[in-house]
């Protein structure tokens, strides 16, 4: 059964990853491909609701701390 969300054909990559942010999501079983697909989905929806000159509603969300996307971090990975 396919739990996943969206179903998109994959692609294998390589990561540079710091060995002890491994060590911890092995620890906590994050699934660290499951995982950054989320986030860049997030990322991606965040840049394209920025674009349109509007915030995304945060209902429901009251005391939690918002995720921030930075782009600029980001650009010096690519």
């Amino acid at each position: 059964m396919n739990t996943y969300k969206y179903t998109y054909s994959k692609t294998k990559v390589t990561l540079s990853v710091d060995k002890n942010l491994i060590k911890m999501a092995k620890e906590n079983r994050i699934n660290i491909s499951r995982f950054l697909e989320e986030k860049l989905r997030e990322y991606f929806t965040l840049m394209k609701t920025d674009a349109a000159g509007f915030e995304p509603a945060t209902t429901g969300l009251e005391g939690q701390r918002p995720i921030q996307a930075r782009p600029r971090a980001l650009k010096r990975c690519i």
